[in-house]
Parts: C-alpha cells; structure tokens; sequence
C-alpha cells in the first residue's frame, strides 16, 4: 500500500494551514516524498496564529521539502482543489463530524457543539433553575455555574475538544492541557453516573470554570525528527530540543496517566492547567 500510496499520479491537497493542516503536510512529505502536497489557506500566512519566527520556520520547512503553500487563498481556488485532486483532507473549522447528526438547538453559530461545565451536550436556547454547586461546603466539590443549560440526552452526551464551547466560560485555547481538563471531566462524570444510577438530572461533576491557564505549551511537530516549541505565545526553540520536549511530556502524561511516581511527581509541581 505505501508503495501504491507513493506513485505520482496521487496529489494531495489539505485545506487549512493552522497546527493540525501543517503537521499532516510535515508527516505526509516525510513518508510520501513523491506525492506532490498543496496546502491552501485563507489567510496571508500559515500558522496564523503562531509567532512570526515560528510561521517563518514552519514556510521554510515546508518548502525545502516540496510542499507548496497557497496562503491569500480564494473559495474558487479551494472549491478546484477540492474536484481536481485525488486526495484532500480538510483540517479547517470546529464543526464536529458528530455536527450532522446532533440537533441544531446544540450547535452554535460556527459549528461548536454546546456544553456546560461538566461536558454535557446542552441546548443553547433553553435554560433551567436547576444548577450545579459546591456539595457540603467541599471546595474539591465545586461544580458548574448555578444557572445551566437544558440537558441534551438526559445529560449522558458528552462532548470534548476543539469541536466544544463551553456555555458561559471565555474560549480556551485549542491545545493539550484544555483537552487533558476536558477529557479527565467526562471519565469522572461517566464513572459518577453509572455508580449512582444517575438521572436526567444527576450532579456532573466539574472543575473546568475554575482552570485558568498558567503555562501555555505548544509543540507544532515537523514530522518525526523535528518541532517548534511555543511558551505563552513565545517561540523558543526548534530542531532536536523541541523535539526532546515533545516526546519527554508525552512519555510522562503517559506515566501519570498511569500512575507511576516519576509522572505524577513531575506534574504536579509543574504550573499548567
């Protein structure tokens, strides 16, 4: 299949060049070097949301190894791409595929599936008395808001991601600790509610309002041997350091995932979200 997967009658075009669009480009131009990769944006620059020296060093990546970059992009020119290349992925958005199949009274206006605090899918126009607060004066107890949305499937639905608004809370930023707050949300609300036999109007547990971001880690990986390292919007490093990073926070969110001393002594004194 790699071989076949490797012939040049295949063209790639990936619509979008935010984080996820240029490291698909990075991975794909390293283990399929002779497919020919379009990468097509609307805005002026790739990774418009990066610092600048990171945009500058992710263009020059991409195009050393052959990757051609369509910034400024045009619909017509997107719409082509779309019927003449053999392969596209699109990477744009924060429409869930689950999007198609949920009641619009749940999907905002750009395509964010709604949820509350807890990380139960809501509807947006309605809402209920019924709230979620702190239990027995236990602070590690504090839940959601006291004003809540009405539940979407007798709040059993659970959503998680960059595809997520969280209802009344500012945006968080679509990277790794968010999604770990996210994730670890729903796994303690899922194990809550098939103890407790829970109804539609259960208490959901929720730390989420009360997490505050005070250290911003992006790691924009530039296929397996080099990345970008981001600290609080700051760009700081490249090439074999960045890359030690990346894999020694994944090697210990797996070890704390899992209970082991080195990770979960190692994140907790660390400040992040």
């Amino acid at each position: 299949a790699g071989g076949e997967a490797s012939s040049t009658k295949h063209q790639i075009a990936i619509l979008g060049a935010g984080l996820v669009g240029v490291e698909l480009a990075a991975e794909l131009c390293i283990y399929y070097p002779n497919i020919p990769i379009t990468i097509y944006d609307l805005a002026p620059t790739i990774l418009p949301s990066f610092p600048i020296r990171a945009r500058e060093y992710a263009t020059q990546w991409l195009t050393e190894k052959g990757v051609t970059i369509v910034t400024n992009a045009t619909m017509e020119e997107i719409e082509k791409a779309k019927e003449s290349f053999t392969v596209v992925y699109s990477c744009v958005g924060v429409t869930s595929t689950a999007a198609s199949f949920m009641p619009a009274s749940t999907i905002g206006e750009r395509g964010e599936i709604a949820v509350n605090a807890a990380m139960q899918v809501v509807h947006i126009g309605d809402k209920m008395e019924t709230g979620l607060a702190e239990k027995d004066g236990d602070q590690d107890s504090l839940t959601a808001p006291t004003t809540t949305r009405t539940l979407f499937g007798s709040g059993r639905i659970f959503a998680v991601g960059d595809c997520v608004r969280v209802q009344g809370l500012p945006p968080f930023t679509k990277d790794t600790y968010p999604a770990e707050a996210m994730a670890g949300i729903v796994v303690r609300n899922l194990i809550h509610s098939l103890n407790a036999h829970c109804t539609q109007n259960h208490h959901a547990e929720s730390h989420l309002y009360r997490i505050h971001p005070l250290m911003q880690i992006t790691l924009c990986s530039l296929g397996p041997h080099d990345c970008m390292l981001i600290l609080n919007g700051m760009y700081l490093v490249n090439g074999k350091l960045a890359k030690f990073v990346k894999e020694t926070i994944q090697h210990t969110k797996m070890s704390e995932a899992r209970n082991e001393i080195l990770g979960t002594m190692l994140w907790s004194v660390i400040p992040h979200m």
